[in-house]
């Protein structure tokens, strides 16, 4: 009896044994989990925008001000360096796939795992420190604003209230002369680092005017390999894993604060790209700092400008000549630096940004970057008072 209870034990033990054999490890059961609980949180706020407007309000500040703030303590870009640190490791593991003769298998299933861990957390982060927001209800609606299409004469009046804005700004700054530009331009009147934390300080300026804007900002993140940013045609980019806000402080002088601010507002759960724009412009104009208000007078007008030309190009350039030296010569280097980064590398880039703006609810992907323009015309018509 006792030799058959053994046996029948042992023989239990075998089968569960084997029964567990065939469950995967936990560790290739986690990232499924946080893939697919990721897409049901994305989608749940595509389907119900008020779940997003209530997490936008609740939730995520509660995230800006603790894994936002604890990064912010950095005197870095902790998003730069965990992209760069990717990278590397991606080549390592490429170097020693390469080289290795034997246990190829193995290395792979390994390199596997750790792809599909790293892609499952950080669409898990992306969901819940960016996705959700962008199903929230629009800035328009909660400023007050009413956008409606507009006339060609309506734009030229926006265009020369910003040219005469500009004007008067731009005689009090900081300017470099260039022989290579040819001119006069604007130039930061202290470092990249000291601009973000007075970004910071106008956006919670203009936090007491909007109740949606209002709460912790962290500095913005000079990116030290702004260059390469430039080259895939990104000014500034807000990394959600982090929550940071980082910049591109190789570009022209002038358009630096008002990215700063731009890329700020995504910290108030704002994501659309021509709200976050119009957002920056407002806190620019508020801010009643010359640097920051002509920054913002700058990224209005050079979005009305476009607008115009499209509308009505004989009219605009009519406006052009009202614009002084400075403003000129600003746009003027900010067309010839741009002109620098054209080609296969920057055109990639644009096409996966329109794909994931289209993703994100901007149906008109890189379009969505000039609807900026309808909330610039239905503010001021609000302030001038016009129907």
């Amino acid at each position: 009896m006792r030799k058959e209870r053994a046996y029948k034990i042992h023989r239990d033990c075998e089968i569960w044994t084997s029964r567990r054999s065939r469950i995967p490890p936990l560790r290739w059961l986690i990232p499924p989990f946080l893939l697919i609980l990721s897409f049901a949180v994305l989608a749940a706020a595509n389907r119900r925008p008020d779940f997003a407007e209530w997490y936008a309000r609740t939730v995520y500040p509660v995230l800006v001000g603790t894994v936002g703030r604890v990064f912010g303590l950095v005197l870095f870009s902790a998003g730069e360096c965990i992209i760069a640190a990717l990278a590397v490791t991606a080549a390592v593991f490429l170097v020693k796939l390469a080289r290795r003769r034997e246990g190829r298998g193995d290395l792979l299933r390994r390199g596997a795992l750790g792809l599909l861990w790293i892609v499952s957390v950080i669409l898990l982060l992306y969901a819940f420190h960016c996705g959700i927001n962008y199903h929230r209800r629009p800035f328009s609606s909660l400023a007050g604003l009413a956008v409606r299409p507009s006339s060609a004469e309506e734009l030229a009046a926006l265009e020369e209230d910003l040219i005469l804005t500009a004007n008067g700004l731009s005689e009090g700054l900081s300017a470099e002369f260039s022989l290579e530009r040819g001119g006069v331009t604007t130039a930061l009147s202290v470092s990249p680092w000291e601009l973000s934390k007075r970004a910071a300080d106008v956006m919670r300026t203009l936090g007491r005017i909007y109740p949606e804007l209002d709460g912790y900002y962290p500095r913005t993140k000079p990116v030290l390999l702004s260059r390469g940013m430039s080259m895939l045609d990104i000014t500034g980019v807000y990394f959600p894993p982090t929550i940071e806000a980082n910049i591109n402080v190789d570009v022209p002088a002038y358009n630096i604060a008002a990215t700063a601010c731009h890329e700020l507002s995504h910290l108030r759960g704002f994501m659309r790209e021509d709200e976050a724009n119009f957002i920056a412009y407002l806190a620019c104009r508020e801010s009643g700092d010359p640097e920051f208000h002509y920054s913002g007078a700058m990224l209005a007008l050079a979005h009305v400008r476009n607008a115009l030309r499209r509308a009505d190009r004989a009219l605009s350039d009519g406006l052009d000549e009202r614009m002084n030296e400075r403003v000129h010569a600003d746009f003027a280097q900010n067309s010839e630096y741009w002109s620098r980064f054209e080609g296969p590398v920057s055109t990639v880039s644009q096409a996966v940004n329109d794909t994931y703006l289209k993703v994100n609810a901007q149906s008109d992907g890189l379009e969505s970057y000039g609807r900026m323009v309808d909330l610039l015309l239905a503010d001021y018509r609000l302030r001038y008072g016009f129907a």
